[in-house]
């Protein structure tokens, strides 16, 4: 029973690490929208061109 619980406890911390890096690639995902979206505001407000920002804007429209 002991060792039951054991196995129980080591699976559950393993699951806990598996989340845990889970939240941190969404963490660096979030940022990186949110640079991206900083970005897009500051070429929509006229304050940059695209290619000072790195925004993979095409001309035809």
């Amino acid at each position: 029973r002991k060792e039951q619980i054991r196995r129980t406890l080591e699976i559950g911390a393993k699951r806990i690490e598996e989340i845990d890096e889970m939240i941190r690639e969404l963490q660096v995902h979030r940022q990186e929208l949110l640079d991206y979206r900083d970005r897009l505001m500051r070429f929509l407000e006229g304050k940059a061109t695209a290619e000072e920002l790195d925004l993979p804007l095409d001309d035809t429209e």
